[in-house]
């Protein structure tokens, strides 16, 4: 259950930052290449945490099956 809760958090946070990148970006005058590139490591970050809840969801399922 905290699996999924922190699933769901991690896809609004990600989604609030990338809407906010981009504004950001367009009210700061960023070149294209600056955008594209923190919008590659914020993807990056995001799928990284996805990676580590499964990997915690997977530990404990594989703890409880011992």
């Amino acid at each position: 259950m905290t699996n999924l809760i922190l699933r769901i958090l991690l896809g609004l946070f990600s989604a609030v930052f990338f809407i906010l990148l981009f504004f950001v970006s367009r009210s700061a005058h960023w070149p294209l290449h600056v955008t594209l590139i923190l919008a590659i490591v914020l993807f990056l970050i995001v799928n990284i945490g996805y990676i580590v809840l499964f990997y915690y969801a997977r530990k404990e399922h594989l703890d409880k099956e011992e």
